[in-house]
Order: C-alpha cells, then structure tokens, then sequence
C-alpha cells in the first residue's frame, strides 16, 4: 500500500502537468475558434458596408449628371411649348419633308373628330392633313420620320395614289394625303377635370 502512495505521488506532478496542457490546447483551440468567428464577422461587415458605399455611390449623381438632366429637362420644357404653338408644328412637318427629298403641296389643320362623351376630351390631340408627293420609300420614311423630329406627331391615317401624268418621272411618283395628329400637352387643371 505504501508502494501505491509512492507511485501515486511520484506520477502526480507528470499528471498534473498533461492536464494542464490538455487544458491549454483546448483554451487554445477556443480562442482560435472565437478569433476565427469574429474574423469572419468582420469580414461580412466589411463586405456590408463596401456593397452601402458602391450602392451609395452609383445612386449619386455626379455635377456633369445633374446639368445634363437640367439640360434635358429645359429641352423637355421647350418642345411642351413649342407644340401649343400650330405654326412650330407645321414648320417641323416641312421640315421633315425636305429631309426626305418630299414635294410638299401643303398642310393644314383639321377639326378635332367627334368624340363620344363617355371619352377622355383630352385624347383629342391636335390633327393636321399633309399633302405631298415622290417615291413610295420617301413617303415611307416621311411617316417613320414625324413621330422621331423635335416636335413629334403620328400617322393617324393616309392615302397613295399614282401621280396623274404621261411622263416616264410620275410612273414612280405618288401623291400622298396623310393625316398625322401632334402631341399637346394640358394644363393639370384640365387632368383634374377630365379624371372626374
């Protein structure tokens, strides 16, 4: 018995020891873990807050963005203008006409249609009739061309018809009669009124 006390004493410091160095490396082993936690907590983070700043900074717009809108929105203010004016219309279906090498015989305004008193008075836009003559493609491109000029209008209805003549130069010449109808903005007094 005295043998296993002598034994047990002797060992003990050695016990002592291996359990002090399982403790550390399993102290060891939690606080990598822990470190390795908060580092990839930071990591998130960062991530977070680099994805704030680019969504921060593609939602600011810079001084050359800010005067281009401006100069946008003066242009945008002008031509809403410029349409209650019939003349600046007509003058841009001229326009768009020599564009396209058209003979322009004329153009004139035509009376709102009738509209049923259940519709909206202000889908009735301001229409005008456009006589000109040439080619099929001029013609064509003459109707594509009015709803992209600075004032737009679109093609309402038309009508083609072979240029009367003997000559070899009216065989491909048409006679055009196109109705187009222009934008015109309204008064949001008028909105009002038509919404009720």
């Amino acid at each position: 018995m005295l043998k296993h006390s002598t034994v047990m004493r002797d060992w003990l410091p050695m016990i002592a020891a291996v359990c002090a160095v399982v403790a550390a490396a399993i102290y060891a082993h939690t606080r990598q873990a822990h470190a390795a936690e908060e580092m990839h907590e930071a990591q998130d983070l960062a991530a977070s807050l680099s994805a704030a700043a680019d969504l921060a900074a593609s939602g600011t717009l810079s001084t050359q963005d800010i005067e281009t809108l401006n100069t946008l929105q003066q242009d945008l203010e002008h031509r809403m203008a410029d349409t209650l004016e019939p003349s600046l219309v007509q003058a841009e279906l001229m326009k768009s006409a020599g564009i396209v090498g058209l003979v322009l015989r004329g153009i004139s305004p035509l009376q709102r249609a009738y509209r049923a008193p259940d519709q909206n008075p202000a889908a009735a836009y301001p229409r005008y009739r456009v006589l000109v003559s040439g080619t099929y493609q001029q013609v064509a491109e003459y109707m594509q061309l009015c709803s992209r000029q600075r004032l737009p209008a679109r093609v309402t209805e038309f009508h083609i018809r072979r240029a009367a003549g003997e000559d070899e130069m009216s065989a491909t010449e048409l006679n055009a009669d196109i109705t187009v109808e222009a934008f015109q903005p309204h008064s949001s007094d008028e909105g009002q009124r038509d919404s009720n």
